[in-house]
């Protein structure tokens, strides 16, 4: 019986390692997926950023009448530049969720067929440029939902206090 101390002992040393193996692991994950959110949420603010920088662009654009053809082009194109959606769509493409993914590329797409008319001369003036507008209004709307779905935020006042963003 003299071994029965030294068992326990064992049995003890080998659930105390165990134990703190599993919560160590179980750390890990938790932290891990905490990094994961936060990168999402990083690419998902960069881009949103992003797709604003273009937008203001090609507002500029729209708004001066001014400027010559050859400008007009020149000034449309380098907003998608200047902007880096290009590059901040291509961060979306492999960090986000299915669902953002399928919003955001919906979205771009809609900034981007604003880009041709507005280089081509249309105005903000015209009702065609408010039809643009309000198509990618509403699919910006709808990424931004599925960007705070895809974090878990469920606070149905996000986003109000800006105009356009959450309809009355």
């Amino acid at each position: 019986m003299a071994w029965l101390p030294a068992l326990i002992a064992l049995t003890g040393v080998a659930l105390g390692a165990t134990t703190t193996l599993v919560a160590d692991r179980l750390r890990w994950r938790r932290e891990s997926r905490e990094r994961h959110e936060v990168s999402k949420k990083s690419s998902y603010t960069s881009y949103l950023i992003a797709l604003a920088a273009w937008r203001n662009g090609l507002r500029e654009t729209a708004y001066n009448p001014g400027l010559a053809a050859e400008d007009r082009r020149a000034h449309a194109r380098q907003a998608l530049v200047d902007s880096q959606a290009y590059e901040r769509r291509m961060e979306m493409l492999i960090t986000a969720s299915k669902d953002v993914v399928r919003e955001s590329e919906a979205t771009y797409k809609a900034l981007r067929n604003m880009k041709d008319p507005i280089a081509d001369g249309l105005l903000q003036d015209h009702p065609e440029y408010r039809t643009l507008v309000a198509s990618f209004e509403a699919r910006l709307q709808r990424l931004r939902a599925s960007m705070r779905a895809d974090l878990n935020i469920q606070d149905p006042e996000a986003g109000i206090g800006f105009p356009g963003i959450i309809p009355e």
